[in-house]
């Protein structure tokens, strides 16, 4: 391979995913040209700012109080990186994260032309590593996702196939070099966001965009990408070769994995649909998806006892034998129990919704879930007369949702 003579298998774990992020753990592995590990370096960083998501990397505050500041580590990442060729699981994350770290201690770094096992791979590490039965110790931690990468980079890839290049590192000057890595018993992390968690569960083999699925899962965390943070979002989606048409099915496909998540134990309560709402217009994408997907899951069956309200009918209607019923029998028999028919649907001017099919997708019964008005059938409505109280379809109101 020429004057190529090891690889550098690095991970960080970061802040966030912004160039404004910093690293809180960085590690190292080099392999020699036939896959012999030749040594490791790992430590805590420093990063003189909120540590971000300890849910995901497992790094608190207090672990990192007394760490090295990256530029602590200049002289043995320069001694681990210079003239290696770089391997990492999503390598352009990590090289963009080096590269604005480097820049700020004033060093001078070229990545080369690295392999990214995640371009072999197609899916997270977890899986990879899973599919090939590959141990995964201590997943987060850097050394742990760089000992993986190194085994997977050994599976998944012909390292004299690819067309390398090894990365340069100089930094003039000198100066004190500590390091502190993970104590023993690593305390549990805090559980992910509700939103993130349901982002990790969706299955992520999906071929070229799953570079920048990660990256989303990241932006969902506080469910505000500032124009900012859009900027740079487009910005790495351009770097990994992904058009607007790739994006935008990126970010619907992630919403509606989501989605699934979300329904799949069949209950979506007011607060994770408010959530998957506000994901929904995070992710640039249209909120009528999360009312689709979850209906099913958020409407209650409830008895209404008619009394005096309000009530608005949708639709063509038949009654349970499939005969036409105009839309004036239906508005006499509300007169007669007592209600006032209405020709709008409104949270202030209507109390009840009639439709052939309560699942209806017609404009007043979206006005109707939004604003938590129930819906019944014709069939129910015509029945009521007898029974004196109707069975209603209530979903949460949402008017007030503030996305």
């Amino acid at each position: 391979m020429g004057p190529i003579d090891r690889f550098a298998v690095i991970d960080c774990e970061t802040t966030g995913i912004y160039k404004s992020n910093r690293i809180v753990e960085i590690a190292v592995v080099t392999l020699s040209t036939t896959g012999t590990t030749e040594a490791e370096f790992e430590s805590l960083v420093n990063p003189c700012r909120d540590v971000g998501p300890s849910w995901l990397h497992g790094v608190t505050a207090a672990m990192v109080a007394d760490a090295p500041t990256f530029e602590e580590l200049l002289e043995p990442l320069a001694a681990f990186l210079d003239g290696a060729v770089l391997v990492a699981h999503n390598l352009s994350f990590d090289i963009r994260m080096l590269e604005a770290e480097f820049a700020r201690a004033g060093a001078e770094f070229a990545p080369g032309s690295g392999i990214d096992t995640l371009q072999h791979t197609r899916c997270k590490l977890d899986a990879a590593a899973r599919d090939r039965g590959i141990p995964l110790d201590g997943a987060h931690s850097a050394i742990g996702d760089a000992r993986c990468c190194a085994e997977l980079l050994k599976v998944v890839v012909d390292p004299w196939a690819e067309s390398c290049s090894p990365a340069t590192l100089k930094w003039h000057g000198s100066g004190p070099t500590r390091i502190k890595t993970r104590s023993g018993g690593q305390q549990r992390p805090p559980e992910p966001p509700y939103l993130v968690g349901l982002a990790i569960a969706v299955d992520a083999r999906v071929h070229d965009l799953t570079p920048y699925r990660e990256m989303l899962e990241f932006a969902l965390t506080d469910l505000a990408v500032s124009p900012a943070e859009r900027t740079e979002l487009a910005e790495i989606a351009a770097s990994l070769g992904l058009d607007a048409t790739a994006v935008a099915r990126t970010h619907r496909e992630l919403l509606e994995g989501m989605i699934d998540e979300a329904c799949a134990d069949n209950v979506v309560t007011h607060d994770e649909y408010e959530s998957l709402c506000r994901a929904a217009v995070a992710l640039d994408v249209d909120v009528e998806i999360v009312n689709r997907h979850t209906l099913p899951h958020r409407s209650a069956v409830t008895n209404l006892a008619l009394d005096n309200q309000r009530v608005c009918f949708t639709g063509a209607a038949q009654d349970a034998h499939g005969s036409p019923v105009t839309r004036q029998v239906l508005e006499d028999l509300a007169r007669r129990l007592s209600l006032t028919p209405v020709d709008d649907v409104s949270a202030k001017g209507c109390d009840l919704l009639v439709a052939q099919d309560p699942s209806s997708l017609s404009g007043k019964a979206a006005k109707a879930r939004k604003a938590g008005i129930p819906i019944a059938s014709v069939a129910d409505f015509l029945a009521s007369e007898s029974v004196g109280s109707l069975p209603v379809e209530r979903s949460a109101a949402v008017n007030s949702l503030p996305i």
